[in-house]
């Protein structure tokens, strides 16, 4: 259970000797204990949930429901952030005197690395008032709202710990084996307990900005360039003889990561690699098309081009000796590639 602290300050000079006090405050009468904080300000921790009150105007009653004096509560803490109350004691000074820009400011001072949840911004400022300073913290680069519904915010200094928390937890969760598997990005969040999502979104397109990490398939690798691991080299070389040849391999992903014996997901890292390499090129059928087997296709469909400018589907087929299953994409990826031109039926040999 969730009970608010507040800190008050009083009209004039009060002793609060006695353990046992009640906070009025319109229809509101909690019990409490009260502390000093300095000669003028006092923090009254509730007893039990029992009504609530907002920075104003208050009264305070002894043990037996008699006044003893009125005040101001200035202040008010959900003590979920119990680390604030050492550290707001000592910056307490002159906080009765401050405008709602300059509290709000207090507050961001304050705050640890956590920065404050949007309930404790609610219990001081009403969201008119929020609203019409809130935003202007972020502009001066002091805060990163994280929550604009409640206000939730962190200091941006400390969106560089985060950010290096989730890098090193890239880096060293990404290898086992001696292979490198990255991090699921869909796990990776809840891994490093970073429960706002805008903030984790944040720092995964900071660090891509920053080049240091990659991503393939949904998986979040540390970026290392082409720098791969000893094994990763030799699958990456093992996939890479598959299409060396001038030859159709009609294998998709699934058959490939049968054929080398590898998690498909992570065989997505390694097909990326190759089609960044320029090694293969993939179609809409889920194959791919080497770089030998397309020159070998061109300098067929040169040849026809010499006696038959335009070639319809089961000309193709006279080329690659493939069903209609395989042709299709290739033809599409063909007339990508800008090598063929669909017209009509028909197909316009362009090379």
């Amino acid at each position: 259970m969730i009970i608010s602290e507040y800190v008050f300050t009083i009209d004039k000079e009060c002793s609060f000797s006695k353990k046992k006090f009640f906070l009025k405050q319109k229809k509101s009468f909690i019990p409490g204990r009260i502390k000093p904080i300095d000669d003028k300000h006092f923090l009254f921790t509730p007893s039990q949930e029992r009504g609530k009150a907002s920075t104003g105007s208050m009264l305070i009653y002894n043990k037996d429901k008699r006044k003893i004096c009125s005040g101001r509560i200035i202040f008010i803490i959900d003590n979920n952030l119990y680390y604030l109350k050492e550290i707001m004691e000592k910056k307490i000074n002159n906080l009765e005197n401050y405008d709602v820009k300059n509290r709000i400011r207090f507050l961001i001072d304050i705050s640890g690395k956590n920065g404050i949840a949007g309930e404790s911004l609610s219990l001081n400022f009403n969201k008119k008032k929020l609203e019409k300073f809130i935003f202007d913290f972020e502009a001066l680069g002091d805060i990163l709202i994280l929550e604009m519904i409640n206000y939730g915010f962190i200091k941006k200094n400390y969106l560089e710990s985060f950010t290096n928390k989730v890098f090193q937890f890239i880096s060293t969760r990404e290898t086992k084996n001696n292979i490198r598997f990255g991090v699921k990005l869909k796990d990776l969040r809840k891994k490093v307990k970073l429960r706002n999502s805008r903030l984790f979104k944040l720092i995964i397109r900071k660090l891509l900005k920053e080049e240091k990490i990659e991503i393939y398939s949904d998986r979040v690798f540390t970026n290392k360039g082409d720098l791969l691991t000893e094994e990763e080299e030799k699958l990456i070389n093992k996939l890479e003889e598959l299409y060396s040849k001038e030859s159709f391999n009609p294998l998709d992903i699934e058959g490939l990561a049968e054929f080398l014996k590898i998690d498909k997901t992570l065989l997505r890292k390694y097909i990326d690699i190759l089609i960044a390499r320029e090694k293969i090129m993939p179609t809409k059928g889920g194959f791919f098309l080497n770089e030998a087997y397309l020159q070998y296709i061109i300098r067929e469909l040169r040849k026809m081009k010499v006696h038959k400018p335009r070639f319809k589907i089961k000309d193709f087929k006279e080329i690659t000796g493939l069903s209609r299953k395989h042709n299709i994409p290739i033809l599409e990826l063909l007339d990508y590639l800008e090598i063929t031109k669909k017209i009509g039926d028909d197909r316009e040999i362009l090379v």
